[in-house]
């Protein structure tokens, strides 16, 4: 039942996930097309002496990218005569990048106060190239870590799993034993007399004192620590928007599930005794 709360958690968030892995995408390449797309424009109202909807209807759209469609709209906001800064922010709001809107902000009030529109978009665009440019590096950087918590995640909750299953098995071999072979016997000094002298040291009930309950809500504390602790280095290590938090959570947590469900029966399975299973029944 816990391992089939964790994939309905995980399944839960998927659609936000899928999603905000697409939008994530797609920021990324509005903030590569910005540098084109700024450039451009700086130099045709320099160079043409026109307004900005007149040089955002000159632009070849096709070097927008993912900007194609917000450009247009811009253009056909500020062709209405439109409040130009309302219409900036809302082009900057339907981007959702950070990027992009701190530097339009930027252009707009350097141009708005008089500067030259072809060196102001100059120097905007050569930051978001750079900024790009340093994004993609930490990219490469960072998809060997998060590629890397994954299999890292698998292996420690599997793990733990295993010890936690492993350990109630042979609590529960013990006690089924003390209540069918033992009980006849007596005491149980008597037994341990009663065995050979190699084997007097033995203590033959080192698992009938484990907690296996309390063992149990430990092992499931642990795994959501993981879980939520590995979530949080994905996205502070590769980046991005909020949203992300959810991506790397609905995997974890999916993984979680599986592992909760399949290692203790494949443990159970691994380490049954016949005899004693026939014995039980």
């Amino acid at each position: 039942m816990k391992g089939a709360g964790f994939i309905l958690a995980g399944a839960i968030m998927l659609p936000i996930a899928i999603l905000g892995r697409m939008d994530d995408k797609r920021i990324s390449k509005r903030d590569e097309a910005f540098t084109t797309f700024i450039r451009s424009l700086g130099v045709i109202k320099s160079g043409a002496g026109v307004s900005v909807a007149e040089a955002l209807s000159r632009i070849d759209q096709k070097n927008l990218g993912e900007l194609k469609d917000l450009v247009l709209q811009l253009y056909r906001r500020l062709s209405m005569d439109l409040d130009p800064r309302l219409c900036w922010e809302k082009f900057v709001g339907e981007s959702g990048s950070y990027l992009i809107q701190k530097l339009t902000s930027i252009f707009i009030d350097a141009t708005d106060l008089g500067g030259d529109a072809d060196t102001v978009g100059e120097v905007v665009s050569s930051s978001n190239l750079e900024m790009v440019l340093l994004r993609l590096k930490r990219d490469l950087i960072s998809s060997g870590f998060v590629s890397l918590i994954i299999p890292l995640h698998m292996a420690m909750v599997g793990l733990l799993l295993f010890i936690t299953q492993i350990l109630t098995i042979f609590t529960q071999y013990i006690s089924m034993l003390y209540a069918t072979q033992l009980s006849g016997i007596g005491s149980m000094s008597n037994v341990v007399d009663k065995l050979p002298g190699g084997l007097q040291g033995l203590n033959i009930g080192i698992f009938g004192s484990v907690p296996t309950e309390l063992l149990s809500q430990y092992t499931l504390f642990i795994i959501l620590s993981l879980t939520l602790a590995n979530t949080i280095a994905a996205n502070v290590v590769k980046g991005g928007g909020k949203y992300m938090y959810i991506y790397y959570a609905c995997i974890l947590f999916i993984i979680s599930g599986v592992l909760m469900v399949v290692v203790p029966q494949v443990v159970e399975w691994a380490f049954s005794l016949p005899s004693l299973v026939e014995m039980e029944g």
